[in-house]
């Protein structure tokens, strides 16, 4: 039997990103990620089933720079789908922390014997 349930999705610990920032862009570049995690986690929810924040029949919020860490949306899923449900939104937003994190490693200069300088000897 299907029934309407609320899923509440959080992502943190949010402190951790606050604690290491040293300069405001570091604060900046975590609200972004983070804003970026939950838009891969709302997407896979559906927007229209969001009730905070509120989204529904709107694709503008792909647009807003900054989202909370959390969202609550009403599924309709027999009991036995929604751990699945669950682990599948977890999964989605985990799939794309690793592509943001592939995507900025690849971007980067590896050292080579070329470009590769010694900065210290003995």
């Amino acid at each position: 039997m299907i029934n309407k349930y609320l899923f509440l999705f959080t992502l943190g610990p949010v402190q951790s990103f606050i604690a290491q920032a040293r300069k405001t862009q570091d604060l900046y570049a975590g609200s972004q990620l983070l804003s970026e995690l939950i838009k891969t986690a709302i997407d896979k929810v559906g927007p229209d089933n969001v009730i905070f924040p509120y989204v529904k029949g709107n694709n503008l919020y792909t647009e807003i720079e900054s989202l909370p860490n959390r969202f609550i949306a009403e599924i309709n899923k027999s009991e036995s789908e929604l751990a699945q449900f669950g682990q599948d939104v977890e999964q989605a937003v985990k799939d794309r922390f690793e592509l943001i994190a592939d995507e900025i490693f690849n971007d980067l200069v590896k050292p080579t014997d070329k470009n590769f300088r010694v900065l210290y000897k003995k």
